[in-house]
């Protein structure tokens, strides 16, 4: 499982290994930090060879592929003293080029010795988030969206995919926008940085006042207050508009394709992102999703109408793949967690059965001790980014 690294100032600590006399010397760094195989750590410094200039950067030897272990090796066997240096994250083709530093200040790198940075972070470049307001059928007349881009906006000739979110009041952090902690933004600002992940759109749409009644396709007569049902206009209607909106009117360079689009949502919205993720291409004009990201869906709604009705609901011969997870700690007491986690494996069993296997078009985990929080969802999230939005390879 991936665990988001801070982008604040960093506490560093030197190991240092003195050579004994008349053995063979040399200077050597090793750190500990994960990139993609089109990125690689380079060391930058004041002497002994080194520069400033990442461009000219001593760049460093991964042990093996994926281990997150780099070494540093500059082995003249003469030089003593020590050094002020950085490590910068750099594309592998051109190290010049958006270079990402080493937050805080420069380390001391011993000379003639063994150094091991062991805490290093970086500060990534932030993407943008984007308020906007559109007209919109379904429960009320306009809505509210969040829209985020990338630190570097996609182009006519790299237009990135998107991913529709479901409780968009609740996805992002950082400036005047902060409403939530799932912390998208900053998830994807440091994996594109770190090249585990590729550039991606995201669209996170507001709830409604009413959400229950938003986000279940269904009503259930035996919740008095709170039948629900207004989830299949906000499938039919609310969804098509925004994806229309965005894929027509926002200007964004984006791809335009059901593979390029992803529907996401959490408890109730996973159950709603579920149903609009299977149902929608059949009732919208063409417009579908390619992947579903449920978190902790509330496939119980109803009695588990969903699951139970999956054989009706889906007659597209395409599905699109799903991945998704359940905590075994799911609700405020013992009979809720139970609900949710046999909601979730009814789900699965229907899933299975529709034709669904374990693979790279399908994955529902149950996570040990995982609970039903925006903070137990952003480590998920973390997790899923860089399966589900491999980094593209040129």
């Amino acid at each position: 499982m991936r665990f988001l690294f801070s982008n604040v100032f960093c506490i560093l600590t030197i190991a240092n290994t003195v050579c004994t006399s008349g053995a063979f010397a040399s200077t050597t760094l090793t750190v500990n930090t994960e990139l993609g195989t089109s990125k690689a750590l380079y060391l930058c410094g004041s002497g002994d060879g080194l520069s400033w200039d990442p461009a000219q950067g001593l760049v460093g030897k991964e042990t093996s592929t994926g281990s997150g272990v780099w070494k540093f090796n500059l082995a003249d066997g003469t030089a003593s003293g020590s050094i002020d240096a950085k490590v910068v994250i750099a594309d592998r083709t051109s190290p010049g080029t958006h270079p990402i530093w080493m937050s805080g200040q420069n380390f001391t790198l011993n000379l003639n010795q063994a150094n091991t940075l062991g805490s290093v972070s970086f500060q990534f470049p932030a993407g943008s988030i984007q308020l906007q307001t559109i007209t919109a059928r379904g429960l009320t007349p306009t809505k509210q969206i969040r829209i985020y881009t990338p630190a570097t906006p996609p182009t006519a000739t790299n237009k990135a995919p998107v991913i529709y979110a479901l409780d968009g009041q609740n996805l992002f952090n950082g400036g005047s926008l902060t409403l939530g902690t799932w912390n998208l933004n900053t998830t994807v600002d440091e994996y594109v940085g770190r090249g585990i992940m590729q550039a991606v759109v995201i669209v996170g749409i507001d709830a409604a006042d009413d959400r229950i009644n938003e986000y279940t396709y269904v009503g259930d007569p035996t919740r008095p207050g709170e039948p629900g049902g207004g989830g299949d206009h906000f499938a039919k209607e609310t969804i098509p508009d925004v994806v229309n909106w965005i894929e027509k009117s926002s200007g964004l360079q984006i791809q335009k394709t059901t593979a390029s689009r992803t529907i996401l949502g959490s408890s109730l919205g996973g159950l709603e992102a579920t149903y609009i993720g299977l149902t929608t291409s059949l009732t919208t004009g063409g417009i579908a999703f390619g992947k579903i990201l449920s978190l902790s869906a509330s496939y119980w709604w109803k009695n588990e109408d969903l699951p139970t009705r999956l054989p009706e609901l889906i007659k597209s011969g395409s599905l699109p793949a799903i991945f998704m997870s359940m905590g075994t700690l799911e609700g405020d007491n013992a009979d809720d967690q139970a609900q949710a986690l046999h909601g979730s494996r009814s789900m699965d069993t229907a899933l299975k059965a529709a034709g669904y296997q374990t693979g790279k078009t399908y994955q529902n985990v149950e996570i040990p001790n995982a609970t039903h929080d925006e903070g137990s969802w952003t480590i998920r999230m973390q997790t899923l980014f860089p399966q589900v939005f491999p980094p593209v390879t040129h």
